[in-house]
C-alpha cells in the first residue's frame, strides 16, 4: 500500500511542477498566433510569391532563348572495316548551337506582363483582405462580442 501512495505521490507532485503557468495572452499576440497558424492569410502569402514568380517568368519573354545541342557519334567496324553511313569518320561529335529571340509584333509579350502585374496586385489584395478577416474575428473572438 506505501508503494502506491507513493507512486500517486510522484504523479501529483510531477503534474503540479510539470504545468507551467503562462499569462494571459494580449489581442496582439492572438493576432500573431492566428496569421502565422495555417489559414487563409498562409495561403495568400503564398499566392503573393507566386505571382511575384509569374512576373518574372512574364518578363523572361523578353531575353533570347540559347540552346546548345551535342551529340557524338560511333561507327562500328565491321568484317571488312567500318562502315560509313554519310559520316566522316569513325568517330563524330556534331555540336550545334542556337538562339532565338522573340519579336514583340503583336503584344502578346507585353500582354503576358501586364496580366502578371495584374494577378501580382490582386494576389496583394487578397492577402490584405484575409488579414483583416483574420484579425476581425480574432478581436470578435477575444473580447467575446460574438
Amino acid at each position: 500500500m506505501p508503494r502506491h501512495s507513493l507512486f500517486v505521490f510522484t504523479l501529483l507532485l510531477a503534474a503540479r511542477f510539470g504545468c507551467a503557468q503562462t499569462a494571459p495572452l494580449t489581442l496582439d499576440q492572438c493576432i500573431q498566433l492566428a496569421q502565422n497558424a495555417p489559414s487563409n492569410v498562409a495561403i495568400a502569402r503564398q499566392q503573393t510569391v507566386i505571382a511575384r514568380y509569374g512576373l518574372t517568368a512574364a518578363k523572361a519573354g523578353l531575353y533570347p532563348l540559347l540552346t546548345l545541342q551535342n551529340g557524338y557519334i560511333y561507327n562500328t567496324p565491321g568484317p571488312d572495316g567500318f562502315r560509313f553511313v554519310s559520316l566522316n569518320a569513325p568517330r563524330e561529335f556534331v555540336n550545334q548551337g542556337q538562339m532565338d529571340l522573340a519579336v514583340d509584333t503583336n503584344g502578346r509579350i507585353r500582354a503576358d506582363i501586364a496580366r502578371a502585374r495584374a494577378d501580382q496586385r490582386l494576389s496583394q489584395a487578397n492577402l490584405t483582405i484575409s488579414q483583416r478577416d483574420i484579425r476581425r474575428l480574432v478581436t470578435t473572438s477575444y473580447y467575446r462580442l460574438a
